[in-house]
């Protein structure tokens, strides 16, 4: 390899890293790097008689998320309830969505800071429920 190719690849790597460390591509017009496309994937257990679980991350006013939740049981009704400051939330993705242990929404965010998703389970019953949230573009 020449010596002119050699250093037209090593530009072009750098540039790549430079690029990824802007953020270029996403908008970030604040110049932070961008949030991770999945902020939560992980399996909770939410236990039976109403009671729920908590799952955290960070959020960025106007970013826009999907919630999926995912009952190991068909039988289950899961829910979550969505706030950023205690008594600023909403139900998302709501009860009445949920269908054979699935359910899922889209939400805009209000503003910037960690968020809080309370897994619930409709039916009562409880147990592992698979929880994702991701920014969209």
């Amino acid at each position: 390899m020449g010596g002119l190719s050699r250093l037209l690849m090593i530009f072009g790597l750098w540039a790549m890293v430079g690029a990824g460390l802007c953020g270029c591509g996403d908008d970030n017009s604040d110049g932070t790097l961008a949030l991770p496309a999945v902020l939560v994937q992980q399996t909770v257990t939410v236990p039976g008689g109403g009671k729920g679980t908590n799952v955290t991350f960070s959020g960025r006013n106007g970013r826009r998320i999907r919630i999926m939740l995912t009952a190991t049981k068909s039988t289950m009704t899961p829910y979550g309830f969505v706030e950023c400051q205690p008594g600023t939330g909403v139900y998302q993705p709501p009860q009445e969505s949920a269908s054979n242990g699935q359910n899922s929404a889209v939400m805009t965010l209000i503003q910037t800071g960690t968020y809080t998703l309370t897994v619930f389970d409709g039916a009562n019953e409880g147990g592992a429920v698979s929880v994702k949230v991701e920014r969209l573009p």
